[in-house]
């Protein structure tokens, strides 16, 4: 058992900065059990992390000391998030593992949704522009890190436990309740 450990952990610590390149961009990416984590190097990944902290009542008394990488702690409180809305939604899927795409600001996110999409987002939907969205064909979440909360990552961590649950993707608006759900009740 605590070799395993060992190894997992000298694992994490390699791909902490392992680059990939996507669209011409070098990335850095962190692994976790459930998540392929990506962001652009330079990025604020303090801020990062005091924001997925704001409201620490789901994270356990693992968490990494504050002495600890912020790398490791970022890990550390994505996988807790997921966790959480596991529970939430009382499903848990089988062998899921998402990827994030942490972008640096808000404006990229946009473009990112333009170039899969092919057309900006609706504006009656998004009014204040795009924070974040999941698109299941690519099995990713884009977020920027000037928006990265617990409660906007959890919600769309949701719609990836939701749309890998079921055999059958559930209606937009099924998948949006309870992706909501999550949101509103993460601290409970």
């Amino acid at each position: 058992m605590i070799r395993r450990a060992a190894i997992s952990a000298l694992l994490i610590i390699l791909t902490i900065a392992a680059p990939v390149f996507a669209a011409g961009q070098e990335w850095i990416i962190l692994e976790t059990g459930y998540l392929t984590i990506c962001y652009m190097p330079g990025a604020d990944l303090d801020a990062v992390e005091s924001n997925l902290r704001k409201r620490a009542t789901y994270f356990t008394s693992e968490m990494p000391g504050e002495d600890a990488p912020v790398e490791e702690k970022v890990r550390y409180q994505l996988d807790a998030l997921f966790r959480r809305a596991e529970e939430l939604l009382d499903m848990y899927p089988a062998n899921v593992h998402v990827k994030i795409m942490i972008f640096t600001a808000r404006a990229d996110v946009e473009a990112e949704y333009v170039k899969i999409f092919g057309t900006p987002a609706p504006v009656e939907e998004y009014k204040s522009g795009i924070k974040s969205f999941y698109v299941h064909k690519f099995n990713t979440i884009y977020i920027s890190e000037e928006d990265i909360s617990d409660s906007i990552i959890a919600h769309e961590m949701a719609h990836a436990i939701v749309d890998h649950y079921f055999n059958v993707i559930p209606p937009e608006k099924i998948r949006e309740l309870l992706a909501s759900y999550v949101d509103l009740h993460l601290a409970e």
